[in-house]
């Protein structure tokens, strides 16, 4: 029980720095469920404890490089496309795709560098949420619940200790949770806000679903990292069904729920 009051209070700290006459502030309160699966994902908390695997660490950064690749063409897309006087400031994606590159020079891996299935249903979301079909508030949702969730992960990873992440996970709390990062995702929360202010209904429902959909393949995403360990003698598990014994290239389940 004390371990769920707990919980509980950690999620109570993990909200929006808006009031939740916001729109966007009242959708973390209505999907709480979503949002403190992606916020307190215990990928965090092994972080934490120096916890992960080497494997469950690689495959983390090599998806996150990835995923930077993709979101940095997402936004400038996007930017393209934004009512004058707004704005994304896309080079501020670029430099974070440039770090994570460097990153992953910093170490060795086996991984090969490719998307996981967790990973490449993240990025298919956000390319149909950010493309020329899609109104730019649903954009602006998509980008910016991916991030701003992801932010807030690794700004409590300290969790109630307050103690910072040590080791290798130390320069990521530092980077992805710096303040300069945090008043930047809450601009974009400020332009996602005024969006769907002007919206129409119809925009205003699709913006809201795309965060709570966004912060499920963002889950899976760290779900999936910690996953992707196999004891020795085990058969490959299927990244797509997490079924043993064939690869994600000969897998014929279709989607998951």
């Amino acid at each position: 029980e004390r371990e769920k009051e707990r919980e509980r209070e950690r999620g109570d700290m993990n909200v929006s720095c808006k009031g939740p006459e916001y729109a966007s502030s009242r959708w973390i309160l209505e999907n709480h469920d979503e949002w403190t699966k992606a916020t307190l994902n215990r990928f965090f908390q092994l972080a934490q404890q120096n916890g992960l695997t080497d494997e469950q660490f690689m495959r983390w950064l090599v998806d996150r490089v990835l995923l930077a690749r993709k979101i940095t063409h997402f936004a400038q897309r996007l930017e393209r496309r934004l009512p004058e006087g707004l704005s994304l400031n896309s080079k501020g994606f670029e430099e974070d795709y440039k770090w994570f590159t460097e990153r992953i020079a910093d170490f060795s891996s086996s991984e090969a560098v490719k998307m996981s299935y967790a990973c490449q249903s993240l990025v298919d979301t956000l390319d149909k949420a950010t493309s020329a079909e899609s109104s730019p508030v649903v954009s602006v949702s998509a980008l910016w619940s991916c991030l701003f969730a992801e932010m807030q992960g690794w700004r409590l990873g300290s969790g109630t200790s307050g103690r910072k992440m040590t080791g290798r996970y130390q320069q990521f709390q530092e980077y992805l949770a710096r303040e300069t990062a945090v008043f930047y995702l809450l601009e974009i929360q400020g332009m996602l806000d005024q969006l769907y202010d002007v919206a129409p209904n119809e925009e205003r429902d699709k913006a809201r679903e795309t965060f709570g959909l966004t912060l499920r393949k963002l889950n899976a995403l760290m779900d999936g990292a910690i996953n992707a360990v196999k004891a020795p003698g085990m058969k490959d598990i299927c990244d797509k069904c997490g079924r043993q014994g064939h690869s994600i290239e000969r897998c014929t389940f279709k989607h998951h729920i």
